[in-house]
């Protein structure tokens, strides 16, 4: 009776690799970055975010390093980038 979904519904969505808010960053570094340094190093800086959080990021469970800055306390201010909570419901 069963058939077998090809698509899954649930995964978060990805750009590129990265989460929305990963993305994000990664947009936004040269535009931060280029009032200090060159355009090419402003654009080399977000390569380097990007590849970085991507590897950091393989095979880990969404907002996962969020959670490990929380957990060392990196991030304190309540309420901005609050982890996500966990759903172990496949729906």
């Amino acid at each position: 009776m069963w058939t077998p979904c090809p698509q899954v519904l649930d995964e978060p969505v990805k750009i590129f690799g990265l989460e929305i808010e990963d993305f994000t960053a990664v947009a936004l570094t040269p535009m931060l970055a280029g009032l200090f340094l060159e355009s090419w190093q402003s654009f080399a800086c977000a390569g380097v975010l990007g590849v970085g959080l991507y590897r950091s990021k393989r095979g880990r469970a969404p907002g996962a390093l969020l959670h490990r800055a929380h957990q060392w306390e990196l991030v304190r201010l309540p309420g901005i980038l609050s982890p996500r909570p966990t759903t172990y419901s496949p729906w």
